[in-house]
């Protein structure tokens, strides 16, 4: 059966609206710039990677758990 436009809609419309990160809707984080984006799975990782011990081997001098505009725009590793 061929889907209506009508219906097209409304099935995005809910894609757009399942919840996706803490405080985001799908909809919402697609909306975010790159570095927003970035920032919020960073804060969402953060304490799973403290936890596990991973800033013991951080190679960035001042490892705070989010990259600065510089890290941003250097080659990704």
């Amino acid at each position: 059966m061929v889907e209506s436009e009508e219906e097209k809609r409304r099935r995005w419309r809910e894609a757009d609206n399942q919840p996706y990160l803490p405080g985001y809707t799908y909809g919402d984080f697609q909306k975010l710039t790159r570095h927003q984006k970035l920032r919020e799975w960073q804060k969402l990782t953060q304490r799973a990677t403290s936890y596990l011990g991973y800033w013991k081997t951080c190679d960035v001098s001042a490892c705070r758990g989010f990259l600065s505009e510089k890290q941003y725009s250097d080659e990704p590793r």
